[in-house]
């Protein structure tokens, strides 16, 4: 089984700090982790007190949120 990682701690060069997104290409699409779900994901790690105490809805990132 393929994954992808998102490393989350860039600024003390922690490569030890990461989140690992399993896929699975027989699922097709459903099961691949897109480049944009990547992004998204670090967006919102990194804004993390930007949405405390909010709800948020996303659709649309699949396999990758």
């Amino acid at each position: 089984m393929l994954s992808r990682k998102i490393y989350l701690d860039y600024e003390n060069d922690n490569d030890n700090l990461y989140l690992e997104i399993k896929q699975d290409l027989k699922y097709g699409y459903a099961g691949e982790v897109w480049d944009g779900s990547l992004v998204l994901a670090y967006y919102l790690i990194q804004s993390k007190f930007k949405f405390q105490n909010k709800n948020v809805l996303e659709l649309g990132a699949g396999t990758g949120i």
